[in-house]
């Protein structure tokens, strides 16, 4: 699990691809959704700053060299040992990155 300096720097990368509801008990189902909105933006690249913030031991080409698939899985899998949701809650909770 990230420290909160790096959760925060996670949820600050995230937070333009989350989605609308926050009725969701199910990581797959939200991951899914961030996965998609990811996709479908102008900055894939995000994928790629989120994983080496998740896994920080990895080498960063080798991480990034393996196939879509592992790739996806390994989000994911970031995405549920780091509690997304529930650091979502708490950034939305506490305004974290809301101007005005």
């Amino acid at each position: 699990m990230l420290k909160i300096h790096d959760a925060l720097k996670l949820y600050a990368l995230l937070k333009d691809y989350l989605p609308d509801s926050k009725n969701f008990d199910n990581y797959l189902d939200y991951s899914g959704i961030i996965i998609h909105n990811i996709r479908e933006s102008s900055r894939p690249e995000t994928f790629g700053e989120c994983l080496l913030l998740m896994y920080p031991d990895e080498d960063a080409q080798t991480l990034l060299d393996k196939d879509s698939l592992m790739i996806i899985e390994l989000f994911v899998q970031g995405l549920v040992n780091n509690k997304i949701l529930d650091l979502v809650e708490f950034c939305t909770g506490i305004n974290y990155g809301v101007i005005g």
